[in-house]
């Protein structure tokens, strides 16, 4: 049974949700509806045992495998990051996981969609008084990389300087926001440096 059949059919949510425990042990499903619960083969917490994934098998502060493969400093240390020549434009533009989607799936399920605002960027009140921005309104933006427009929410959730929008939102959910992403990866790990970009904000 599918994911999507479960949540839309009536009843049917147990006989999934009894089909994806089957194969693990340690709980039973009265046990699981009473409270959250742990399997035996998961760990409640990270390295339990004290055994760590390094040369040493300690936390290494002094890191000379992350310097030898990354070429980054050994010790924890802040790096400002790069803007990519657009550090003149004013916003961070910051693209965080929502929990009504994993990135662009889900989106489309009409129960989903039913409990949900339609997505929108999100700014804060300061900056929304200053540009004469409201609610509801639509707004352009834009780097040096390309534009994206779309509805606007204030909110007072948001940091002065920063503007938000989820990852994972279509285009024709007014979404498209990896045209503002420039292509480039973290210093370590091989991740996309997407929290990198700044972007220009106007009234549409």
């Amino acid at each position: 049974m599918k994911l999507e059949d479960a949540i839309t059919s009536p009843g049917a949510y147990d006989s999934w949700l009894l089909e994806r425990i089957s194969g693990t042990t340690g709980f039973s499903r009265e046990e699981l509806f009473m409270a959250p619960l742990i399997p035996d083969q998961a760990e409640q917490t990270a390295y339990r045992e004290m055994i760590f994934d390094t040369p040493s098998g300690k936390i290494e502060l002094y890191s000379e495998t992350a310097e030898k493969l990354w070429g980054v400093n050994p010790l924890p240390s802040y790096n400002p990051p790069d803007d990519f020549g657009q550090s003149y434009l004013p916003f961070r533009l910051m693209t965080p996981n929502i929990a009504s989607r994993i990135h662009s799936q889900f989106g489309n399920l009409e129960v989903i969609k039913g409990v949900i605002e339609p997505p929108a960027w999100e700014m804060s009140q300061s900056d929304a008084h200053r540009l004469g921005i409201r609610s509801g309104d639509r707004i352009r933006v834009y780097n040096n990389n390309g534009e994206v427009t779309g509805r606007v929410r204030v909110s007072t959730r948001i940091k002065k300087g920063s503007i938000v929008f989820p990852n994972g939102i279509w285009l024709d959910e007014g979404g498209g926001v990896n045209d503002l992403i420039t292509a480039a990866e973290t210093d370590m790990g091989h991740g996309a440096a997407f929290h990198n970009s700044r972007v220009g904000v106007e009234k549409a």
